[in-house]
């Protein structure tokens, strides 16, 4: 009967800190809560240093592509779309999401880079229908 209590109390600590580590939002949640925070600076900061200690985790490098867009840093927000299709080459939200982009700098050569994966994206995903 003695022990019980002690049990209960062990496995208690033991869920609380499962849950505790499970509630700890990764890296991706953290850069948008920063970004939603308006903490945008912070947000691109973060994904610097972790694109630079080579996570090249595609949701993260998507980020990091769309706040170097957003801050005006173009050219990291080139390396970051290259890294990006480099991994995932066949993701249309993501070309799209780079042709508006592209379109609105008036980048030509990789909006039509943009718009020729999607158009042959399409037809692959049409002809697999």
């Amino acid at each position: 009967m003695k022990g019980r209590p002690l049990l209960a109390a062990i496995v208690s600590a033991a869920i609380g800190l499962s849950v505790g580590f499970a509630m700890i939002p990764d890296q991706n949640e953290q850069l948008a809560m920063l970004s939603r925070d308006g903490r945008a600076e912070a947000a691109l900061d973060r994904a610097e240093e972790l694109f630079e200690a080579g996570n090249r985790e595609p949701a993260l490098v998507l980020q990091a592509f769309v706040l170097n867009e957003q801050a005006g840093r173009y050219d990291r927000a080139l390396a970051a779309f290259h890294a990006y299709f480099k991994e995932r080459p066949n993701d249309i939200a993501a070309w799209r999401k780079a042709a508006a982009v592209f379109e609105g700098q008036g980048q030509t050569d990789f909006l039509n880079l943009s718009l020729e994966s999607l158009v042959r994206l399409s037809r692959d995903q049409v002809a697999a229908e």
